[in-house]
């Protein structure tokens, strides 16, 4: 006999769950990519006076805030009282009516900060390669390969390749990288991580921005992905769309479409900028919005169905269509930046959150050393929480049956559907237990002569548990695995 016991303990029975990933890194390699941004920041306390701090540091003034942050601080000048006030602009702490003279407070938290320089090459090369070390200790953990994630590493600079490699050609006097697949997917562990951040250092700034040869790529970097893995793709660009320079909108509007098409694949697309005009908060539907701030949104999952197309009438025209939920679209002012937000979206594509309802079925999958034979005996009933003891539940002596319809059998496989664990979460409220918990028993199960070792066996398969719903392939909970000899 088999007895199973699942129950939920939080309200909004949100279950986080590991799916495997197949992610491509799609990396601007052009020219500008040489170019320089802040790099690490160091924030040393102010001392002196007022009038020396503005005079000196007015651009470069932090105020350490609570939580912990660096806020900017404006600072501001009354020539005709000859006085000094200053504001947080993430907290809101401020000074007024100060003196020149006055001493700059301890109190006061404010920091001058300086920075060194990085190119953006590099910038991007350390934060790719912390991205990929985090899916490596992510798949350290994941014992079955199938559940493993894989990452591709696609650049864009100039014509398209075919080849697999890091590669360049020569136009004129200038050298140009090819748009190609640098690594086709590849399951990120200890060795092929080293092998993945050895690709990543050999790259090279040398191109233009052609973003939709870029997707063309990041396309087919995926086609070797199949059902069953979430697919992302991550671009990356520190200019506007182009071969040669400025805004291209024939490029963009080639990109845009592009991205639509893996949008509609159900790819997952979120678009990086480093430029001077780069500002997610601009809203892309409003036409004093910068060309660059429209395309960054526009290929990421930020709108699923924007374009750009042209008419002889009219010219080129945006259309965004419906803000999709969630934040797509990002842009780093600085290196400490660049890798944070790549450690962001690490963080959030490798998790996905459940919400386990009506729609859940609870499966028991018979293990291969025994049979569970077509007249087996199986019952499923919920019996309700009366209280709970230290961390033991209590539970009412008898529960409430379910019809024959919620429990199906196929092979060795016992499916239970019809108990709402969202709705049945079990809870104190107002000093009284409520909740429901599913218990369901497998009377019958045949030993087969595999199982007679003399050691522990298990009785069921690593993939029983609590599934999303009829379709899902992979549970979301898995249940522990009682063992027999």
């Amino acid at each position: 006999t088999i007895n199973l016991e699942a129950w939920a303990t939080g309200e909004t029975t949100t279950v986080t769950t590991t799916e495997p990933l197949d992610i491509v890194l799609v990396l601007d390699v052009s020219g500008s990519m040489k170019n320089e941004m802040d790099g690490d920041a160091t924030y040393t306390k102010l001392t002196g006076n007022v009038s020396g701090a503005y005079d000196n540091y007015r651009r470069q003034t932090y105020h350490l805030c609570e939580d912990g942050t660096y806020g900017k601080v404006a600072w501001e000048k009354n020539y005709r009282y000859r006085s000094y006030s200053y504001s947080c602009e993430h907290c809101e702490a401020n000074q007024s009516s100060l003196s020149g003279r006055d001493g700059i407070e301890s109190s006061w938290n404010l920091y001058r900060i300086t920075t060194t320089k990085i190119q953006k090459m590099d910038a991007l090369k350390t934060a790719v390669n912390g991205f990929i070390d985090g899916v490596a200790e992510k798949n350290a953990a994941l014992t079955n390969p199938a559940d493993q994630h894989r990452v591709s590493l696609v650049k864009f600079g100039g014509d398209k390749s075919d080849k697999e490699g890091n590669h360049t050609y020569t136009s004129g006097r200038n050298t140009y990288n090819y748009t190609q697949i640098v690594k086709n997917l590849t399951t990120v562990n200890a060795t092929t991580a080293n092998d993945l951040k050895t690709a990543v250092n050999s790259l090279i700034a040398a191109g233009s921005t052609p973003v939709d040869y870029a997707m063309d790529k990041a396309k087919e970097a995926l086609q070797s992905s199949g059902q069953g893995r979430n697919k992302v793709v991550i671009l990356f660009g520190d200019g506007e769309p182009n071969y040669f320079s400025g805004f291209d909108y024939s490029v963009a509007s080639y990109a845009i479409d592009k991205a639509k098409e893996l949008k509609n694949q159900s790819v997952t697309i979120y678009s990086i900028a480093v430029h001077a005009d780069a500002d997610p908060t601009q809203d892309p539907t409003d036409r004093d919005t910068a060309r660059i701030n429209k395309f960054f949104h526009a290929v990421s999952s930020n709108y699923l169905n924007a374009s750009l197309a042209y008419s002889r009438y009219s010219g080129w025209t945006w259309n965004m269509g419906n803000r999709n939920e969630g934040d797509y679209y990002k842009t780093a002012a600085n290196a400490g930046e660049l890798n944070d937000i790549f450690q962001e979206i690490e963080d959030d594509v490798s998790t996905t959150d459940v919400t386990l309802d009506a729609n859940a079925v609870l499966k028991d999958i018979v293990a291969d050393q025994f049979t569970l034979p077509a007249n087996a005996e199986v019952t499923a009933e919920t019996v309700k929480c009366t209280g709970k003891s230290g961390d033991t539940y209590i539970w009412e002596e008898h529960g409430n049956a379910l019809s024959d319809e919620n429990i199906t059998q196929n092979g060795n496989t016992v499916s239970v559907t019809g108990f709402n664990y969202k709705e049945e979460f079990v809870h104190e409220e107002n000093k009284v237990w409520t909740g429901s918990k599913l218990v369901v028993t497998i009377k019958g199960v045949e030993a087969k002569d595999a199982a007679a070792t003399g050691k522990p066996v298990y009785t069921n398969a690593s993939t029983s548990g609590i599934y999303e719903n009829a379709d899902s392939e992979t549970p979301v909970a898995v249940f522990n695995r009682p063992t027999t000899v």
